[in-house]
């Protein structure tokens, strides 16, 4: 069982309550991983990592101009 504040921060974030699937599946991972020789270990964090998406966009600085004006070159309309 979650406390009670860590599940309210949960539900105002994101909108519903943590059933602490990911951190069950993470301790999992965890453990299994312990189990492995290094070199094996180490190819599949090395695997994994590839398989996630970037959390960044990359743009040019033409392509970044283009999106700041887009999303918020309404603010500077005023002035």
């Amino acid at each position: 069982m979650t406390a009670p504040f860590y599940q309210m921060q949960q539900y105002y974030r994101i909108g519903e309550l943590d059933n602490c699937f990911g951190k069950w599946s993470a301790l999992y991972d965890c453990l299994c991983l312990k189990t492995k020789k290094a070199t094996e270990v180490e190819s599949i964090l090395e695997a994994r990592e590839k398989a996630q998406t970037h959390i960044w966009t990359f743009r040019t600085p033409k392509e970044a101009e283009r999106f700041w004006n887009q999303h918020y070159g309404h603010l500077y309309d005023d002035k």
